[in-house]
């Protein structure tokens, strides 16, 4: 009797230690449209939606907060009880935290102006055009670095990356995934097809919840759980789809 009484308080403990973890959780997130960005009263963008729909399947509710992209990486770092999407789930970070995902599976391509007939099929391609427009910084030019162009002309400002090749002064574009590249074709007021996607393939980057390592393994697989049921179900689907047209 003794023994079954220690077992059912341990399996308590072990209950209460994982409802307090998801009650106390802080989700966090950075401005990076269209994934995550601040609306006119709470967090919007795609993955914040998909965050939602796991708690709405979890029946929990939490705030999604909006924190500077350094601030929230130290947050996750110190603090016990952090969820911070959408994240790269590098080598470097793999053993740092806890992952739930992926929340999406996109890539970058190099992307010309809808009625350049030219056909862009590999990066020796990319290597002949007189002028491709990048971002002076980040994972994409990171890439860019790492294979070599030499014909490229960069800009922090992703508008005027856009506006290079939509007013012909480039050829090509390289910073967004299709997903990106549609929300940004809105935001100036064109054709979602203003620009169009070649066949080249810069990079992929898969993008995860990240969790502090403190929080218990029991609330990230049901995380876990209530994603893959979205993805089951087709309401993953549904939530991607409103986002690329």
């Amino acid at each position: 009797m003794t023994r079954i009484i220690a077992i059912a308080c341990g399996l308590f403990s072990l209950w209460l230690s994982s409802a307090r973890a998801e009650s106390d959780l802080l989700i966090i997130t950075e401005d990076w449209p269209p994934y995550n960005y601040a609306g006119s009263d709470r967090v919007e963008g795609f993955s914040a939606d998909i965050v939602r729909a796991i708690m709405g399947e979890l029946g929990e509710v939490h705030d999604i907060v909006l924190y500077p992209g350094a601030r929230g990486h130290a947050m996750l770092d110190r603090l016990p009880n952090v969820m911070n999407f959408s994240l790269f789930r590098t080598p470097e970070r793999e053993g740092k935290y806890k992952w739930i995902g992926p929340l999406s599976n996109d890539a970058v391509y190099f992307y010309q102006h809808k009625s350049d007939q030219r056909q862009f099929r590999s990066l020796d391609d990319v290597r002949r055009v007189a002028r491709v427009v990048s971002p002076h910084r980040g994972l994409v030019a990171d890439r860019l670095g790492e294979i070599g162009l030499t014909n490229l002309w960069s800009t922090p400002e992703k508008n005027r990356q856009l506006n290079e090749v939509l007013n012909r002064r480039a050829d090509l574009v390289v910073n967004l995934a299709h997903m990106g590249m549609v929300f940004s074709l809105r935001e100036l007021g064109q054709p979602v097809d203003a620009l169009r996607q070649t066949e080249v393939k810069l990079i992929e980057f898969p993008l995860y919840i990240a969790c502090s390592k403190e929080i218990p393994d029991q609330v990230v697989s049901r995380w876990q759980g209530a994603l893959d049921r979205l993805r089951a179900s087709g309401e993953y689907d549904r939530i991607h789809q409103a986002y690329l047209n």
